[in-house]
């Protein structure tokens, strides 16, 4: 398939379906169960991926891509996207653990990095996990129950 470079849209969509599909697979070989998106058109709130780990029920955002070139969670406005679905959440009485699987980590102390810390430290993200880094898949791998 050829894709327009000028179509930077269609690109990106490419990237992040690319992306969303090998965690999807990652998570399964885990064990995880996945129970696909949800929606609240009510408030405006997406999910990408609602996922039993063992007992307990997930809610995912898949922020990243397969070849490395989407800036992912180092861009303020997905990160603002990301935590509007977590407050909207957790305002409206939706208790369910969110968190994010990424492959771009913001830079610390940047406006991103500052805005999850402060979503995490206040309780309306539980996690954010870079599918990159050894620790944060061992941690996946806890949450799911898997050594």
């Amino acid at each position: 398939m050829t894709i327009d470079p000028s179509n930077t849209q269609r690109r990106s969509t490419i990237q992040h379906v690319t992306f969303r599909d090998m965690c999807r697979k990652h998570l399964r070989e885990m064990g995880v169960k996945l129970l696909g998106g949800r929606e609240w058109p009510q408030w405006g709130v997406t999910v990408h991926e609602v996922a039993m780990f063992g007992h307990n029920k997930v809610y995912i955002r898949y922020c990243g891509s397969w070849a490395g070139i989407q800036p992912g969670l180092k861009r303020s406005d997905t990160v603002k996207k990301f935590l509007q679905n977590a407050y909207s959440l957790k305002e409206e009485g939706d208790l369910t653990p969110f968190i994010v699987i990424t492959n771009h980590m913001p830079k610390r102390n940047s406006v991103s990095a500052n805005m999850l810390k402060r979503a995490a430290y206040h309780g309306k993200i539980q996690g954010i996990y870079n599918i990159d880094c050894v620790e944060d898949e061992a941690a996946l791998r806890d949450l799911a129950g898997k050594p």
